[in-house]
């Protein structure tokens, strides 16, 4: 019997529940700034507090590692957490090449 304030098991591949607007992921707005003398695209918050996953992708976005397309203004968590996998097995892969050319001479 399951008493009150028990919570379900934890799934990890179950969807994330949505929200009463009826969004399942957190948005992000991206906005235009020129840094450095350079035009970037940067990640604003509107609430919340400070977001580690929205300060990672600015460094990197800045770092022009991850790019933004410019005719896209809102980008939720999960597209973000994409591209930063993606960034992450693109450099695991050029390092393992790098280790492979290294080990034939």
């Amino acid at each position: 019997a399951r008493h009150r304030g028990d919570q379900e098991p934890f799934d990890p591949e179950a969807e994330p529940e949505e929200d009463a607007a009826g969004d399942a992921h957190d948005m992000y707005i991206i906005r235009d700034i020129t840094f450095f003398g350079v035009e970037r695209r940067i990640l604003v918050q509107d609430a919340g507090g400070a977001s580690p996953l929205v300060a990672i992708c600015n460094v990197l976005i800045l770092r022009n590692q991850i790019v933004l397309s410019p005719a896209v203004y809102h980008v939720t968590s999960k597209d973000l957490l994409e591209k930063l996998n993606n960034l992450l097995l693109d450099l695991h892969a050029t390092t393992l090449e790098a280790e492979d050319a290294r080990s034939t001479y």
